[in-house]
């Protein structure tokens, strides 16, 4: 059930999906009504790891060269990431290999995207057991003859929610995750990995979330004109409950006041959020007991005010989280159920 999806620059939309023993990856050339035979990407049975929030990714660069990843449940170890690669427009997958080569080394969540020809992979990576939360790795990989050199970008990190991530004006790669701060409190921070000297990092949500595990709920990023910052996140802390939504004109230095989302009594959560120009469109599900709905909101002055909330879809089957996928000024919800694939286009 769990489906990532991705445009490639000629508007052919590509999924990979998880099966219990195999990922694979196929395609649409009619905007999701109907899909091409999958190529496996793994040759040999795995036991593959896949949730909603720890799912494979996939990526298309500018010049159609496609990238896939994914985690292996191991026996000693919890889980590896694996990548493959394809350069005849997904005919053919490289052999899959080890983000971390090293044997006893784990890895947990991971993150791809793609910016003009450059693949960015970033993924959490085990401690030590006295040690909490992970620390986020990433990598810039441009030739895929080359294996990604990984560099630690951040530390402790909790390392079951997604990691959020989204390219500013400069194809300059941004990240949100949810960070483990002193006390045991989990709330999110921005990252900015391409600066010259060393990660920057920000805190951006006050909410004092003291948890002593992790809430598998991560948060949600998109970057607009003027590298205006949108960011929605869950959480119960102490401060607030629920699913907010902030923004930040200055890198994350300062933040608006956080808006509250959705109706937290119908579970309010997972959000994803996409910026195009002054609109940005927010998603999110809710559970009324008998079905999962996909809601939506929208503003068209770059986050300052929002439409009021409405049904994009419904199903009362299980569903994976709803996505937000764009080609060209077009915006489309991707999401997937027990019973269907549905790609939904976001009229204007």
């Amino acid at each position: 059930m769990v489906v990532s999806t991705a445009f490639a620059p000629d508007g052919r939309l590509w999924r990979v999906i998880a099966g219990h023993n195999h990922v694979y990856v196929d395609h649409s050339e009619d905007k999701g009504q109907n899909f091409s035979n999958p190529v496996p990407i793994n040759p040999e049975p795995r036991a593959i790891r896949a949730t909603s929030e720890d799912r494979p990714a996939i990526a298309i660069d500018e010049s159609g060269r496609i990238m896939v990843i994914y985690a292996v449940a191991g026996s000693s170890i919890p889980w590896i990431v694996y990548y493959s690669t394809s350069r005849d427009g997904g005919r053919h997958f490289s052999p899959p290999q080890r983000i971390v080569p090293h044997a006893r080394v784990k890895t947990y969540q991971a993150k791809l995207g793609a910016a003009e020809n450059t693949f960015y992979l970033f993924w959490h990576q085990g401690k030590a057991a006295s040690q909490t939360g992970s620390s986020l790795h990433g990598a810039v990989l441009s030739d895929l003859s080359s294996p990604p050199q990984g560099r630690i970008v951040a530390d402790r990190q909790c390392e079951c929610c997604r990691i959020a991530l989204a390219f500013d004006s400069a194809r300059r790669p941004v990240l949100m995750t949810r960070f483990v701060y002193p006390g045991v409190i989990r709330d999110h921070g921005l990252i900015f990995p391409s600066e010259p000297e060393s990660p920057v990092i920000r805190r951006v949500s006050f909410d004092e979330w003291h948890l002593e595990a992790c809430p598998e709920h991560g948060p949600a990023l998109a970057i607009g004109p003027r590298d205006r910052v949108h960011m929605v996140w869950f959480t119960q802390g102490r401060n607030r409950q629920g699913l907010f939504y902030t923004r930040s004109d200055d890198r994350g230095k300062a933040v608006s006041d956080p808006l509250p989302i959705g109706n937290p009594g119908a579970l309010a959560g997972h959000p994803d959020l996409l910026a195009r120009g002054r609109q940005v469109v927010l998603v999110w599900q809710e559970f009324d007991g008998r079905r999962t709905r996909v809601k939506m909101i929208r503003s068209r002055d770059r986050g300052r005010t929002w439409s009021t909330a409405r049904v994009l879809t419904a199903s009362q089957e299980a569903a994976d989280y709803p996505f937000l996928l764009a080609w060209k000024d077009k915006i489309y919800l991707s999401w997937n159920t027990e019973a269907d694939y549905r790609l939904i286009p976001i009229s204007e």
